[in-house]
Protein backbone atom coordinates (compact mmCIF):
# COMPACT_ATOMS: atom_id res chain seq x y z
CA UNK A 1 0.00 0.00 0.00
CA UNK A 2 2.75 2.22 0.70
CA UNK A 3 4.63 2.04 -2.37
CA UNK A 4 0.90 2.68 -4.17
CA UNK A 5 0.05 5.93 -1.93
CA UNK A 6 3.84 6.97 -2.11
CA UNK A 7 3.53 6.93 -6.46
CA UNK A 8 0.52 8.86 -6.37
CA UNK A 9 1.73 11.15 -3.97
CA UNK A 10 5.19 12.11 -5.42
CA UNK A 11 4.86 11.38 -8.95
CA UNK A 12 1.27 12.67 -9.59
CA UNK A 13 -0.24 14.55 -6.83
CA UNK A 14 2.77 16.86 -5.85
CA UNK A 15 4.29 17.16 -9.56
CA UNK A 16 0.25 18.40 -11.11
CA UNK A 17 0.69 21.49 -10.57
CA UNK A 18 4.22 22.13 -12.74
CA UNK A 19 2.77 19.98 -15.64
CA UNK A 20 1.56 21.88 -18.45
CA UNK A 21 -2.41 20.81 -19.99
CA UNK A 22 -3.98 21.30 -22.95
CA UNK A 23 -6.77 21.74 -20.92
CA UNK A 24 -5.97 23.18 -17.94
CA UNK A 25 -9.37 21.69 -16.30
CA UNK A 26 -7.16 18.63 -15.99
CA UNK A 27 -5.06 19.84 -13.35
CA UNK A 28 -7.54 20.21 -10.92
CA UNK A 29 -9.23 16.90 -11.89
CA UNK A 30 -5.88 15.07 -11.58
CA UNK A 31 -5.48 16.68 -8.22
CA UNK A 32 -9.19 15.99 -7.15
CA UNK A 33 -8.59 11.77 -7.93
CA UNK A 34 -5.57 12.15 -6.41
CA UNK A 35 -7.10 13.56 -3.07
CA UNK A 36 -9.88 11.08 -3.66
CA UNK A 37 -7.18 8.12 -3.50
CA UNK A 38 -5.55 9.95 -0.46
CA UNK A 39 -8.83 9.92 1.28
CA UNK A 40 -9.87 6.25 0.70
CA UNK A 41 -6.37 4.78 1.93
CA UNK A 42 -6.80 7.36 4.96
CA UNK A 43 -10.35 6.48 5.90
CA UNK A 44 -9.34 2.15 5.25
CA UNK A 45 -6.84 2.40 7.77
CA UNK A 46 -7.73 1.98 11.49
CA UNK A 47 -6.08 3.98 13.92
CA UNK A 48 -6.04 1.21 16.63
CA UNK A 49 -2.37 0.51 18.63
CA UNK A 50 -3.14 -2.98 17.00
CA UNK A 51 -3.29 -1.97 13.52
CA UNK A 52 -0.20 -3.23 11.99
CA UNK A 53 -1.05 -0.92 9.02
CA UNK A 54 -0.93 2.33 11.36
CA UNK A 55 2.66 2.98 10.42
CA UNK A 56 1.57 3.77 6.78
CA UNK A 57 -1.21 5.78 8.09
CA UNK A 58 1.35 7.52 10.55
CA UNK A 59 3.82 8.69 7.66
CA UNK A 60 0.70 9.85 5.71
CA UNK A 61 -0.51 11.91 8.43
CA UNK A 62 2.86 13.05 9.65
CA UNK A 63 3.71 13.93 5.84
CA UNK A 64 0.40 16.16 5.33
CA UNK A 65 0.84 17.63 8.96
CA UNK A 66 4.36 18.70 8.83
CA UNK A 67 5.56 21.56 6.66
CA UNK A 68 7.49 19.75 3.22
CA UNK A 69 6.10 19.19 -0.21
CA UNK A 70 3.04 17.56 0.59
CA UNK A 71 1.79 20.31 2.96
CA UNK A 72 2.66 23.49 0.56
CA UNK A 73 0.93 21.19 -2.36
CA UNK A 74 -2.19 21.46 -0.45
CA UNK A 75 -1.92 24.68 1.04
CA UNK A 76 -1.06 25.85 -3.34
CA UNK A 77 -4.49 24.12 -3.82
CA UNK A 78 -6.05 26.21 -1.21
CA UNK A 79 -4.76 29.28 -2.29
CA UNK A 80 -4.95 28.76 -5.86
CA UNK A 81 -8.86 28.01 -6.02
CA UNK A 82 -9.02 30.86 -3.80
CA UNK A 83 -7.56 33.08 -6.84
CA UNK A 84 -9.90 31.54 -8.82
CA UNK A 85 -12.82 32.33 -7.35
CA UNK A 86 -11.74 35.89 -6.11
CA UNK A 87 -10.96 36.84 -9.63
CA UNK A 88 -13.34 39.22 -11.74
CA UNK A 89 -13.26 37.36 -14.65
CA UNK A 90 -14.18 33.77 -13.35
CA UNK A 91 -17.97 35.00 -13.42
CA UNK A 92 -20.46 31.51 -12.28
CA UNK A 93 -22.24 31.59 -15.62
CA UNK A 94 -19.12 32.15 -17.75
CA UNK A 95 -16.56 29.50 -16.15
CA UNK A 96 -19.69 26.89 -14.77
CA UNK A 97 -17.65 23.38 -15.51
CA UNK A 98 -14.07 24.68 -13.89
CA UNK A 99 -15.43 26.36 -10.93
CA UNK A 100 -17.35 23.20 -10.72
CA UNK A 101 -14.08 20.81 -10.98
CA UNK A 102 -12.68 23.32 -8.55
CA UNK A 103 -15.04 23.25 -5.99
CA UNK A 104 -14.82 19.08 -6.10
CA UNK A 105 -11.22 19.15 -5.66
CA UNK A 106 -11.65 21.28 -2.75
CA UNK A 107 -14.13 19.35 -1.44
CA UNK A 108 -12.09 16.23 -1.57
CA UNK A 109 -8.84 18.42 -0.10
CA UNK A 110 -11.41 19.00 3.20
CA UNK A 111 -12.20 15.54 3.37
CA UNK A 112 -9.05 14.75 3.61
CA UNK A 113 -7.80 17.39 5.90
CA UNK A 114 -11.46 16.45 8.19
CA UNK A 115 -10.38 12.77 7.90
CA UNK A 116 -6.81 13.33 9.33
CA UNK A 117 -7.80 15.58 12.26
CA UNK A 118 -10.55 12.95 13.63
CA UNK A 119 -8.02 10.34 12.59
CA UNK A 120 -5.45 12.70 15.05
CA UNK A 121 -7.91 13.24 17.60
CA UNK A 122 -8.89 9.33 18.31
CA UNK A 123 -5.10 8.64 17.89
CA UNK A 124 -4.51 11.29 21.01
CA UNK A 125 -6.94 9.63 22.96
CA UNK A 126 -5.45 6.10 22.36
CA UNK A 127 -2.12 7.65 23.44
CA UNK A 128 -3.70 9.27 26.70
CA UNK A 129 -5.86 5.84 27.55
CA UNK A 130 -2.57 3.82 27.01
CA UNK A 131 -0.26 6.01 28.91
CA UNK A 132 -3.04 5.93 31.81
CA UNK A 133 -2.70 2.70 31.83
CA UNK A 134 0.78 1.79 31.69
CA UNK A 135 1.01 3.83 35.09
CA UNK A 136 -1.60 2.41 36.23
CA UNK A 137 0.21 -0.80 35.40
CA UNK A 138 3.79 1.03 36.93
CA UNK A 139 1.92 1.92 40.22
CA UNK A 140 0.55 -1.13 40.74
CA UNK A 141 4.08 -3.50 40.11
CA UNK A 142 5.04 -0.84 42.46
CA UNK A 143 2.99 -1.53 45.17
CA UNK A 144 3.05 -5.21 44.79
CA UNK A 145 6.97 -5.15 44.70
CA UNK A 146 7.23 -3.28 47.75
CA UNK A 147 5.03 -5.21 50.09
Amino acid sequence: MQMNLNFVIDLIFIKSNSRLYKDPNEKWIIQEKCLYIIHRILESQETSIENRNCKDLFILMSQILQENTLFRRIIEIIEDSVDHFLDENNSIKMNEKKNEIIENCLLELMNVLNLIIEKEAISLIQCIIMSAIQSRNCSIYLACSVR
